[in-house]
């Protein structure tokens, strides 16, 4: 103890000499700043040996002299700056910092010599926000933290911020202890961390600065972000990166200033940071070297074109932010950010989003779980549950993507397997199911449990359990409507055997399933368990619980009941809430079942059944092995059904329009910037082989490789023997000449509706502004327009068109030489089509 206690006073005393050293340094080394002769001393090229302790040791020829240069006047006396000596202070305290670090003591020895510094950073490792914010408030005004310190420390207030923002944690599942603080202490805590490194208390680090933006951007705290920013966009390179510049774009955006402003950042960031032209290689007419090679470049910065992309879509320029994407998809066609794939479902309608996203995935990009359930009750919400058709395409869309996600990642997360078993169950409450008849009831609901069984099948293969909510959901949205106890009973026996306990969103569904059926003894025993369940936790049933009973007795025509739990219910509820319970005691009128209506309800329903049963059966063959991998080179992608002024294109014509626009010859003719076309030249014949740069005319195929054949006796000269190049491919099997290409395409058509959406949103905005209503939101997700066939289709979603695609394909293969006359009669008319789709793929690039 004795020697521990000596040893940390040795620490101490050293610290207080140091810092006492740091005044009187720049008197014994003459009265002209330090800084100064710092940056004297750097023109000249002269460098100074430091002592072991990190000061600088004056030369044996004199500070006087030399500064002079032979002069035998005094030098000018410069008094010395406070900014000054708070620099010289601070690259003691780091030296100092460096040598406890570097010392083989443990670390509880140094962070107790550094004191609060110590506490400082136990409170970053335990993640303990309201530590933080303490222990550095104890910290001298002189900050002695190093450059890691103060990132490590504005890292996990972000942290902090962003774990008080996770809406989809319950309150139960979150850390009391790091709650204590709301988000205007971060916030705070944030905006005095900024206001430390103006004034040079802290050392800067450009990692601590984009999470200090990030706090201000998430807490919509823009004014206090703009601040910060503008001091560092007039700081050195030490301050700023493209990481940087692209969180004060996406706040430039969040605060509504003008798109130019986020457009000069973005150019601000490129030519400040050139690297090996990293602006011509994210510009939207760019050439790559080679199209069926990954990009070899390094350091691209497209976190930088995230947030340009993000500031497109908010301020309303869709068009250079589906380029801002191509651009993305043609440099890293297998890898790029979820973060910059999630600005499109926040910001654009699903079935765009939807395009998108199954690109990604049959690509081989990877997401979190917590992503794709994000996107899947994305797609979950986006019926508006008033359309049959429309359902039922949302149905067979989340299936398709559950099925290019798997092919991907190899695993079913549970939570996702209970949105679409959720979304399934919805088929119980489409309009017209309560007025059909009991064997139509049957047939339709005994086919909805086939598709869950098979679906939780597949899902078992990886992994995945039904939760609680996805038995809630069959109980309430099956059971019910089918007026079906056995249903009901089996669902609670199935959850009782997964080890999941009943909840009072089951007791409620419980409750519906006894109304349906007129079950007046289910309805007192339900009801007593409801009421026993919040007994149990010191509550009492609130207005839910009294809805969902008082609707079930009224079906079974228990009044008396009913009038005795309101008037329990009113002693303890609200005045406000007392109404609500007269209104749910008045009922409403039945609705008599109209037999033409049901009827052909019941067909549509059941031809949507058996069709997301085809899906489900194709999903289930291909998932027969979890461990295989999935080959989508031959499926064509789920993607949004092309335009007929594109789809109607022969596949070789599409592709020469392709090559017009991606090669270089034809950026020469398509560009009236010389420069460009000759840099992209000068890219060509530096990053391509000779075998890989384009031919000069897009329409003559390249020469195959001369490959010996095994069946003729002739040897050939090895000289003329060209080896086959092996192709790179995709995680998924896809060559990435091929992604390229389908990505191109995919995006041409994201153009083209992506337009036709903006034009309908401004045309309904027009027309509620001259009729002086509110302006409508625009329509998100999926409606009647969408499905039909043409221009607005939303079509081939299912995996049932895909096998009827794949087959379709192959029979076109066997036409044989009827069928090539018939497709080259075909092609001449067709000239003028090609020319028109070239000429408006053109407009929407904007390469007219």
């Amino acid at each position: 103890m004795l020697t521990f206690g000596l040893r940390r006073a040795q620490l101490d005393l050293q610290c207080h000499r140091l810092w006492l050293r740091s005044f009187s340094s720049a008197q014994s080394l003459g009265a002209k700043s330090v800084r100064a002769q710092f940056t004297l001393d750097r023109h000249k090229g002269i460098t100074r040996p430091f002592r072991k302790d990190g000061l600088e040791e004056p030369s044996e020829r004199g500070w006087k002299n030399e500064w002079q240069s032979g002069s035998t006047d005094d030098p000018p006396k410069i008094a010395k700056s406070p900014a000054q000596q708070r620099k010289r202070e601070r690259k003691i305290n780091r030296v100092l910092g460096a040598k406890l670090r570097d010392a083989p003591e443990s670390r509880i020895l140094k962070l107790e010599a550094l004191g609060a510094h110590g506490e400082l950073l136990d409170a970053v490792a335990k993640e303990d926000i309201k530590g933080v914010i303490q222990a550095y408030s104890s910290l001298p005004e002189k900050k002695p933290l190093s450059s890691e310190d103060f990132h490590a420390v504005a890292q996990c207030t972000h942290a902090c911020l962003r774990f008080l923002n996770l809406e989809y944690l319950a309150p139960h599942l979150k850390d009391s202890k790091k709650g204590q603080y709301d988000t205007s202490d971060i916030v705070a805590f944030a905006e005095r961390l900024a206001e430390d490194i103006r004034r040079g208390y802290l050392v800067p680090n450009t990692a601590a600065h984009l999470h200090l933006l990030g706090i201000f951007r998430e807490s919509k705290s823009l004014a206090a972000g703009e601040k910060f920013w503008r001091w560092l966009q007039t700081q050195d390179d030490s301050h700023v990166s493209t990481g940087v510049y692209g969180a004060a774009i996406v706040i430039f955006a969040m605060a509504g200033r003008p798109l130019q402003d986020c457009e000069k950042l973005y150019d601000e960031a490129l030519a400040r940071f050139p690297g090996s032209f990293f602006a011509y290689h994210l510009s939207p007419n760019a050439i790559l070297p080679d199209r069926e090679k990954p990009m070899e470049l390094k350091g691209i910065p497209m976190h930088l074109q995230e947030a340009i992309i993000r500031a497109r879509l908010l301020l309303g320029d869709t068009r250079n932010a589906y380029l801002a994407l191509d651009t993305a998809l043609r440099l890293y066609p297998t890898n790029i950010s979820h973060r910059l794939l999630k600005n499109f479902l926040i910001e654009r309608p699903i079935t765009e989003a939807y395009t998108i996203y199954a690109m990604a995935y049959r690509a081989g990009m990877n997401t979190s779980g917590q992503v794709f359930k994000t996107l899947m009750s994305s797609l979950r919400l986006a019926s508006n549950m008033t359309s049959i058709p429309v359902h039922f395409q949302v149905l067979r869309a989340m299936v398709s993507m559950m099925y290019v996600f798997v092919g991907n990642s190899k695993k079913i997360p549970s939570n996702t397997l209970a949105e679409l078993t959720i979304a399934i169950t919805h088929i119980g409450l489409l309009p017209g199911v309560a007025a059909m008849t009991q064997s139509q009831r049957d047939e339709i609901f005994q086919l909805v449990l086939d598709i869950i069984k098979t679906l939780w099948d597949v899902g078992a293969r990886f992994q995945a359990t039904p939760t609680a909510s996805a038995f809630v959901n069959i109980i309430k949205n099956i059971a019910a409507p089918a007026q079906s106890r056995s249903i009901a009973e089996n669902a609670m026996a199935d959850m009782t055997a997964l080890g999941l306990e009943p909840t009072e969103a089951t007791r409620r569904a419980m409750m519906n399933v006894a109304g349906a059926i007129a079950d007046e003894e289910m309805v007192h025993k339900t009801w007593d368990d409801i009421v026993a369940s919040r007994s149990a936790k010191g509550k009492r049933p609130d207005l839910i619980d009294l809805n969902v009973m008082i609707k079930a007795a009224r079906q079974v025509g228990m009044k008396a009941f009913i009038q005795q739990q309101a008037d329990v219910a009113k002693q303890y509820l609200s005045s406000k809430e007392q109404s609500s319970i007269d209104y749910y005691t008045m009922g409403r009128d039945e609705v008599v079942p109209n037999p033409e209506l049901a009827r052909s309800t019941a067909e549509e329903i059941l031809e949507g059944v058996k069709r997301l049963r085809a899906d489900l059966a194709i999903f289930d063959e291909k998932t027969k092995d979890p461990s295989g991998a999935m080959d989508f080179s031959k499926r064509p992608g789920m993607l949004l059904r092309e335009p007929s002024i594109f789809a109607d294109i022969p596949e070789a014509e599409m592709r020469k329009i392709y090559d017009e626009f991606t090669t270089e010859q034809v950026r020469k003719s398509a560009s009236s910037d010389d420069r460009d076309a000759t840099f992209a030249e000068h890219e060509t014949s530096q990053f391509s082989p000779d075998d890989t740069v384009p031919d000069t005319d897009p329409t003559v195929p390249k020469t195959d490789p001369i490959v010996p054949d095994p069946a003729s006796t002739t040897q050939p000269d090895p000289s003329t023997v060209t080896p086959a190049r092996s192709m790179p491919l995709s995680p998924t099997g896809i060559p990435l000449s091929t992604l390229r290409y389908e990505s191109w395409r995919a995006i041409n058509a994201l153009l083209y509706h992506s337009a036709r959406n903006d034009r309908a949103h401004a045309a309904a905005v027009d027309v509620a502004i001259w009729e002086g209503r509110s302006p409508p939101k625009r329509e998100m997700g999926f409606t009647g327009e969408n499905l039909e066939v043409g221009e607005w289709g939303f079509g081939g979603v299912g995996l049932g068109e895909g096998q009827e695609r794949e087959e379709d394909v192959g029979a076109r293969g066997e036409e044989g030489e009827e069928g090539e006359e018939g497709r080259k009669r075909d092609g001449e008319e067709s000239k003028g089509d090609v020319e028109l789709a070239r000429g408006e793929i053109g407009r929407l690039r904007g390469r007219e």
